[in-house]
């Protein structure tokens, strides 16, 4: 229960332009799994913290309503297909939840060049840039797209702002709890390979661990939402 969340929706963003990352309430959680002929499956859940749902109801209640539920699942899976992911299930189980899982059927095809799978080299990048950003942002529903905007991220605004700045500038939009919950959380993806890892690299500000054919990637979400360089993840097995 260390690490909190933001404003997740900008994981469904990023679910849909990488399938890649994710953001949760506790617990950061999205699993992609590789498999050896360049097909993938994701698995994906998560939860608004109490404050970050009062901001995204407070800025949308006219789509929403005071009780509905702040993602529509039908919606997003349509997004998702256009991104070249096959939902098997999108739900929102309450009002701030989202959980999802998902096939993929070439990861190579997926916007932007974000993810490139070597079958015959045992091998895959993985690209989070700006560039990777504003291509799936055209993907999404309409209202998912506004709660985005309510993040005033750097990496979608292409301001020059340093993580320090983006929380600064949050706190004086959206107040001190908010301000603190985005620099206490982080952005973390379980990657399983195909086989047994020899290799997981990154470029700052992602670290990484790996144990067998899982590794871990975890960015701190300020450092995501400026992304003042590429982060680039190279795996090898």
């Amino acid at each position: 229960m260390a690490k909190k969340h933001f404003l997740w929706s900008v994981c469904v963003l990023l679910f849909v332009c990488a399938a890649l990352f994710s953001l949760a309430s506790c617990s950061p959680s999205l699993s992609v799994s590789l498999s050896p002929d360049g097909t993938g499956a994701i698995s994906w859940k998560g939860t608004l913290s109490p404050s970050s749902r009062t901001l995204v109801q407070r800025f949308t209640e006219p789509h929403t309503g005071s009780e509905g539920s702040l993602f529509k699942p039908e919606a997003i899976r349509i997004s998702l297909a256009l991104a070249g992911i096959t939902a098997e299930s999108v739900s929102a189980p309450d009002s701030a939840s989202l959980a999802v899982k998902a096939s993929i059927k070439d990861v190579n095809a997926l916007p932007a060049g974000c993810l490139r799978f070597d079958g015959k080299k045992n091998a895959v990048t993985l690209t989070l840039s700006r560039e990777v950003l504003a291509a799936s942002l055209g993907l999404m529903p309409p209202e998912t797209a506004e709660y985005i905007e309510l993040l005033m991220a750097p990496a979608f605004t292409g301001e020059a702002l340093s993580p320090a700045e983006y929380r600064d500038l949050i706190a004086a939009a959206y107040g001190k709890t908010i301000a603190s919950e985005l620099a206490s959380s982080a952005f973390t993806l379980v990657l399983s390979c195909p086989g047994q890892l020899t290799r997981v690299e990154s470029t700052a500000p992602a670290t990484v661990k790996f144990s067998d054919k899982t590794a871990n990637i975890t960015i701190p979400l300020a450092d995501l939402l400026t992304l003042e360089k590429p982060v680039i993840i190279n795996a090898a097995w």
